[in-house]
C-alpha cells in the first residue's frame, strides 16, 4: 500500500478545525472493487469505510469523529509469533474508540503482526501517527500543526546498501512524497482549507497523485499498473469524508457520512 496521508491541526487551518487528507495507492486492477461501506452494528460505534478488500478497510471514520488512514511500511519482516493484522486494528478502533486518547492506548497495547503507519485524528482537533511494527509502536506527533505519513519511518530509513532494489525504489518514492507534502502544507500553514488539501493530493511534481494517467507525461514501467485509486479529505467533526474515486486530478469529491451531513459540526 503506497499512500500519502496528512493532518493539519486547527492552528494550521483557515477555519480552526482539524483537517485530514490522504491518497490511497494500489494496483489499478483493484479500482473496480472500490466501495464505501457504512456499518451500523448494535452495541458498538457506527463507522464509514473506504476499501477495495473483501474484508477490512484501510481508511475509516466513526460517528464520534475518530478517523484512521493507513499506509504500509514495506521491508519489515512480519511478527514471528501471534499478532493483530491491520484490518482488525482498524475495526477495533472504529467500533470501540471515541477519540485519539483511547485510540493511542489501544494501538500501543497491541502486538502488531505487520508494519503499518496509522494516522489517527479526532473531532476534538487532535492527531497522532502510530508507527506500528512487529517490534513495537512509536508515536509521532504533529510538528508546527502538521503531520505527514507515507511509507517509511523518517529518521529510521532502511539502509540502501545491501537492500533489495525494489525496496530502495519504494523508499525513495516515499521520501519524495513525504517531503513534497510537508513543503506544500508548510507553505500554507495557517491558511489550509479543504480545497487546498485537495490541491496537495492532486500534486504531480512530488508524485502524490501517482501512476500513469492523462495528467502526467508518460513514464511507463511500474507507473502503468500502480498508483492512486482513491483520494479523500475530511473534517473529522463532520463524521464523514469527501472521496474521489481514482486520481483526484480527474475526479470530483463526493460526501460520504451519516445523516448529520457535512457542516453540522455535531459534538
Amino acid at each position: 500500500i503506497g499512500c500519502t496521508n496528512f493532518a493539519a491541526l486547527p492552528e494550521a487551518t483557515v477555519g480552526g478545525q482539524l483537517l485530514v487528507g490522504g491518497n490511497y495507492d494500489w494496483y489499478f486492477e483493484a479500482k473496480k472493487w472500490l466501495e464505501v461501506r457504512i456499518f451500523q452494528p448494535d452495541g458498538v460505534y457506527r463507522h464509514v469505510e473506504a476499501t477495495h478488500h473483501w474484508a477490512g478497510s484501510p481508511d475509516a471514520i466513526n460517528d464520534h469523529g475518530l478517523l484512521v488512514l493507513l499506509a504500509a511500511l514495506p521491508g519489515i519482516e512480519p511478527r514471528g509469533g501471534p499478532g493483530v493484522q491491520w484490518h482488525m486494528v482498524i475495526e477495533i478502533l472504529m467500533e470501540t474508540c471515541q477519540d485519539t486518547e483511547e485510540a493511542r492506548q489501544l494501538i500501543t497495547s497491541l502486538p502488531h503482526l505487520r508494519a503499518f503507519n496509522y494516522l489517527v485524528a479526532d473531532a476534538r482537533g487532535q492527531a497522532f501517527l502510530a508507527e506500528a511494527t512487529p517490534q513495537g509502536v512509536t508515536v509521532r506527533e504533529p510538528e508546527k500543526g502538521i503531520l505527514v505519513a507515507t511509507n517509511h519511518l523518517p529518521g529510521r530509513e532502511i539502509a540502501e546498501e545491501g537492500s533489495d532494489e525494489r525496496q530502495v525504489l519504494i523508499q525513495r518514492m516515499s521520501i519524495t512524497r513525504f517531503q513534497r507534502a510537508e513543503e506544500l502544507l508548510s507553505q500554507k500553514r495557517g491558511n489550509i482549507d479543504l480545497e487546498y488539501a485537495k490541491e496537495v493530493l492532486r500534486d504531480h511534481e512530488g508524485f502524490i497523485c501517482r501512476g500513469e494517467h492523462p495528467s502526467v507525461p508518460y513514464r511507463g514501467g511500474f507507473h502503468e499498473f500502480f498508483g492512486t485509486i482513491w483520494s479523500l479529505v475530511s473534517l473529522p467533526r463532520e463524521r464523514g469524508f469527501h472521496l474521489a474515486a481514482g486520481h483526484p486530478c480527474l475526479s470530483d469529491y463526493q460526501w460520504f457520512g451519516f445523516e448529520d451531513g457535512p457542516g453540522t459540526g455535531r459534538d
